[in-house]
């Protein structure tokens, strides 16, 4: 059995503020649109940069939300890439169906147009889809997440088969791997 280090060493990218990172970005869109500049640069040197010091990477897991080339620096890396959706199948579902052109923002009226979902009232969905002037940007960035998943090796998403069988019939997720629930540490008790 190979011996563990002692602790983990975090290494990061940069998202073209590292001074202040969004705070002195001038809008949402100007920081995203430099994140997307920057950001597969870096990683692409972080990878390098570890295969250099013996530490070679041999799979990029990155989380759906970032699909800003993540993908593209794991193939031209040489190494395999996995696409992981943090959010549950339902959410995706919604975003996957915007993607496609299916879903019109601002929704003002009820959605049934989702087959893995009851219908939906517009409550029940995102504020991006409803009240979505400030935040364009941002829906913008979660609709891409399904620009580039056919590309990946693998698709890993947060969920727990028993609670989302649907995610067989889910397009983009058909080759899935079920990893979940995920949850954030701070919903342990102490």
């Amino acid at each position: 059995m190979p011996k563990l280090p002692a602790s983990i060493a975090l290494e990061t990218i940069s998202d073209g503020f590292d001074n202040g990172s969004v705070g002195k970005a001038k809008s949402t869109r100007h920081y995203l649109d430099t994140f997307w500049k920057i950001g597969p640069q870096t990683l692409q040197d972080l990878i390098e940069k570890l295969g250099r010091t013996g530490n070679t990477v041999d799979c990029l897991i990155y989380d759906s939300f970032l699909p800003w080339g993540s993908i593209d620096v794991a193939k031209r890396c040489g190494i395999a890439g996995a696409v992981f959706h943090t959010q549950n199948l339902a959410l995706s579902s919604i975003y996957y169906h915007f993607h496609l052109g299916k879903l019109k923002v601002p929704i003002t009226h009820e959605v049934s147009l989702l087959a893995l979902l009851p219908p939906l009232q517009v409550g029940d969905l995102p504020s991006f889809f409803w009240n979505y002037h400030d935040d364009q940007p941002i829906l913008e960035c979660l609709s891409s997440q399904f620009t580039n998943i056919y590309k990946a090796d693998w698709v890993l998403c947060n969920t727990l088969h028993e609670l989302e069988k649907e995610v067989d019939k889910f397009p983009p997720l058909a080759q899935t791997l079920n990893k979940g629930p995920s949850i954030v540490s701070s919903s342990f008790p102490q």
